[in-house]
C-alpha cells in the first residue's frame, strides 16, 4: 500500500516548482516551492483533501491552487504565509470535479477544466 502521493508543477515562466506531498493516513497535502535559480526555497502551505490533489502554481510562485477530486473544491494556498487565501467550487450543486488547474500569466485568474467537461474560470482579484 502506497504511503503518499506526490504531484511537481512548474510556473508559467519556469522559474519556480511546487512539489505537493498527500500523506494517505493524514489526507494532509504538504506543498513547498522553490526559486529554480537558486534552489531557494520560496514557502511551504497544508491543506487537506480527501484524494490525491490536482495543483497549479501562480506564475510568480506566491499562490498554489489545490484540487480535490472527491469534493470538488480549490483551495487556493499563499505560500509565503503558509495560509488559505480561498476556497472555491464551480457552484453550490456542480459535482464534477478538477481534473486540472492553471492560473493565468498575470496570476489574477484560476482555470479548472473539470469532470462534466466545463471551463470554471475564477477572478482571484475580488
Amino acid at each position: 500500500e502506497r504511503a503518499a502521493e506526490s504531484s511537481l508543477v512548474l510556473s508559467s515562466d519556469l522559474e519556480c516548482a511546487a512539489t505537493a506531498l498527500r500523506d494517505y493516513q493524514s489526507g494532509e497535502v504538504s506543498i513547498a516551492v522553490v526559486g529554480l535559480a537558486k534552489g531557494k526555497p520560496i514557502g511551504t502551505a497544508r491543506a487537506k483533501t480527501s484524494d490525491d490533489p490536482v495543483i497549479a502554481l501562480s506564475p510568480d510562485g506566491s499562490r498554489v491552487a489545490v484540487g480535490s477530486r472527491k469534493d470538488a473544491t480549490v483551495t487556493v494556498l499563499d505560500v509565503k504565509r503558509g495560509r488559505e487565501v480561498a476556497v472555491l467550487s464551480a457552484a453550490p450543486a456542480d459535482p464534477n470535479r478538477p481534473l486540472g488547474l492553471a492560473f493565468t500569466a498575470g496570476g489574477d485568474r484560476l482555470v479548472a477544466w473539470n469532470t462534466g467537461g466545463r471551463i470554471v474560470v475564477w477572478d482571484l482579484k475580488r
